[in-house]
């Protein structure tokens, strides 16, 4: 593993002129936060890793679900219903004639 630290050091470290580097903008980046990274202790990575068990994981789909289908089903109303909450448009259609 210090083999592949030690190459990942040597490309960052390369120069733009240099007819060795091949290596792109993006990938020295990437070399760039893999090493910050590893100098905080790898605490993104230990942040990301909250396990859950298959049953809080199902509750937790089912819970956004059910949100999702509430602010749709609220969005829905406020469409339909909207026409109407301006009075009596048969009045109104009636009158025209």
């Amino acid at each position: 593993m210090d083999s592949v630290f030690t190459r990942f050091d040597e490309l960052q470290k390369m120069s733009e002129s240099d007819p060795a580097n091949k290596c792109s903008q993006r990938i020295k980046i990437l070399i760039k936060n893999l090493f910050s990274e590893k100098e905080s202790g790898w605490a993104k990575t230990k942040e990301a890793k909250k396990i859950q068990t298959k049953d809080q994981v199902a509750a937790q789909v089912l819970k956004q679900d059910a949100e999702k289908r509430r602010q749709q089903e609220a969005g829905d109303r406020n469409e339909r219903d909207r026409f109407n909450d301006r009075g009596d448009n048969r009045d109104n259609r009636d009158k025209r004639q």
